[in-house]
């Protein structure tokens, strides 16, 4: 099963920027693990509907990605 975190963020006097980070590791000792990280720095944040639909950076459609349940609007990364 993959993992997937998207994060919006904005500095001063920048464009804000989304970041998708997508990891699963190896299922079997044969297979490769993934670990693919994407950006967008175009300034659009996706609304929180966006965001569930999966429009954003990577679009969500990876596979082994646990469905789009668990969004919240601030929450603290546990890792």
């Amino acid at each position: 099963m993959g993992r997937e975190k998207v994060i919006t963020g904005q500095l001063e006097g920048r464009p804000s920027f989304v970041l998708t980070v997508y990891s699963r590791p190896a299922p079997t000792g044969i297979d490769q693990a993934i670990y693919q990280v994407d950006v967008d720095f175009s300034g659009k944040i996706p609304d929180m509907a966006a965001l569930r639909a999966g429009h954003y950076p990577g679009g969500g459609d990876r596979a082994f990605a646990v469905d789009p349940s668990g969004w919240k609007a601030d929450c603290a990364d546990p890792e």
